[in-house]
């Protein structure tokens, strides 16, 4: 008969996230299931064989979760060249031309991520930038915010853009005074170049999600939404069916895809506790950093451009009903305030016809106007929010949308309204570190900042802040009955840190480590092996 796996927990500082029992001095977990919180020393003697966690006063917590990632992207990092944090064009180039100096072979694609032209005095690159260091092979790299794709002249030719081809819907694609694409296509525009892409089979593709869950787990993490395409579907598929898949995954639909999903009868909710169906991923808008989210009034810093509208209401509102009447709910990416004012009043117009379980989802929500925080009360939409893009974003935020800054990352007025609030990263656009979203979320800063807290009367205490990454997120994926809170008849999914980050100082909270994760009753990692 095989031993199931439990675990005794004392010692230490345990908090539940339950709002009715917040407090505990005692866990105990066997196989998959918590069956015992209390007090210490009062569990029952039927539990005396569980092996002892001694937390030596360290803090144990419902294991975290991140609502938005793009996991397979985020894996796939490791192959491709960085530009994250290129002070300069010439830095960048720098990079990319030590990478192409030390990779093996001279053929295919070279791609990257992270340009910020924020960094680089606003100022676009071009395609004969990259012509110059690749002039033979396609090449093309996305912005920080993935909102933008800087590619070289061999791509544009294989993707077919030439100075005839048109602007497509809610797509802009940069020109020079020829007439000529200058190499930078922004949302829609790039679409092209992505059905050109090299393809990843699908044994590599779990293979890097495989070996990507490692590094989720050591920052504590043991559920993410993942908003990619199909490919990364079957991977997760693949590795569920091989029992190798260690994160539990809310797999959103592309909206692309969304009437394959209906033929074969997909519902949100629909799934196991490892790979569960989300919602339809709808795109209202770009972002901030690329100057594509859609806003109410021009950007401050271009008094002619009011971003991009991706969608417009009555599309926005078909494609709603439509995802609806087949039980599919609906993630809305929405950043600007006129994108997140539409998403609010086409979601609450539309709310009786939503999965009891799979309500919907505004993702971003980083600006909002006071029209749209007042319409959002008791709407039953999910703020599905990403807190450490503040730590990215305060500049250009100040920048781009000035004084109407004071209602980016709204977090403690939504919170007020009661807003049910689910965290994630945004992955790999921001690093998988909850700790530093919750960071982020209630010193609104980097703690090397020296101008200290961006707005800070929308800061969140600690206790709302983990909220957001555990209970909250559970929220957000229709799991609250069975995990992000300590609970007996919840899963055991726990993290202990090594820092009470509830009554730290909120600038340490960004200095905590995860010492242990358990996923499933399961240690997956421990910081002193």
């Amino acid at each position: 008969m095989k031993t199931v796996a439990s675990f005794r927990f004392f010692n230490g500082s345990i908090v539940t996230m339950d709002p009715h029992d917040a407090v505990a001095g005692e866990v105990i977990t066997e196989g998959n299931e918590i069956v015992w919180v209390g007090r210490q020393g009062d569990a029952p003697t039927e539990y005396r064989r569980a092996k002892p966690v001694d937390l030596k006063g360290r803090l144990l917590l419902p294991a975290f979760s991140d609502c938005h990632t793009h996991f397979l992207f985020f894996a796939l990092t490791l192959l491709k060249v960085n530009l994250r944090g290129a002070p300069s064009l010439g830095a960048a180039l720098g990079r990319i031309a030590a990478h192409v100096s030390q990779s093996h072979g001279n053929h295919g694609w070279v791609i990257g991520d992270g340009f910020d032209v924020n960094l680089w005095g606003g100022k676009w690159p071009t395609r004969q930038h990259l012509d110059k260091i690749l002039p033979d092979r396609p090449t093309a790299f996305f912005s920080h915010d993935e909102h933008s794709l800087w590619v070289n002249s061999v791509a544009l030719k294989r993707a077919g853009i030439t100075a005839a081809t048109p602007d497509p819907e809610g797509g802009r694609i940069f020109r020079g005074i020829d007439g000529q694409p200058t190499g930078i296509l922004q949302e829609t525009a790039y679409r092209p170049v992505l059905r050109v892409f090299p393809k990843l089979s699908q044994r590599h593709s779990e293979q890097l999600i495989e070996a990507s869950q490692k590094s989720a787990h050591a920052q504590g993490v043991v559920a993410v939404g993942d908003m990619g395409d199909a490919a990364s579907l079957r991977a997760f598929q693949g590795l569920r069916d091989k029992r190798r898949l260690r994160l539990r995954v809310w797999k959103t639909i592309p909206l692309d895809n969304m009437e394959a999903a209906i033929i074969a009868r997909l519902r949100s909710g629909m799934g196991d506790r490892w790979l569960k169906i989300g919602g339809v991923k709808i795109f209202l808008d770009g972002a901030l950093g690329s100057q594509t989210a859609w806003m109410l009034k021009p950007y401050t810093s271009d008094r002619k451009n009011l971003g991009v509208c991706r969608l417009e209401h009555s599309a926005f509102d078909r494609i709603v009903k439509r995802a609806t009447s087949h039980g599919l709910s609906v993630c809305v990416h929405a950043i600007g305030d006129a994108a997140v004012l539409q998403a609010i009043e086409v979601l609450s117009k539309n709310r009786s016809r939503f999965p009891k379980a799979q309500p919907p989802r505004i993702e971003h929500l980083q600006l909002v106007d006071k029209t749209g925080l007042d319409k959002i009360r008791d709407s039953g939409i999910i703020a599905s929010m990403q807190p450490s893009h503040l730590l990215t974003d305060r500049d250009y935020a100040d920048q781009h949308w000035g004084k109407r800054s004071r209602r980016a990352f709204a977090l403690r007025s939504l919170w007020n309204q009661g807003v049910p609030m689910g965290f994630g990263s945004d992955a790999p656009i921001e690093p998988l570190a909850p700790l530093s979203g919750i960071g982020a979320a209630v010193y609104r800063s980097r703690p090397d900042d020296r101008r200290g807290s961006w707005y800070p009367k929308e800061h969140l205490a600690p206790w709302e802040a983990i909220w957001g990454f555990t209970a909250g997120a559970a929220l957000a994926t229709g799991d609250a009955a069975t995990r992000g809170m300590i609970r007996p008849g919840m899963l055991a999914d726990l993290v202990v840190l090594d820092r009470n980050i509830l009554t730290c100082p909120p600038k340490k909270i960004f200095d905590t480590n995860v010492v242990m994760t358990f996923v499933d009753g399961i240690r997956v990692f421990d910081a002193e092996d």
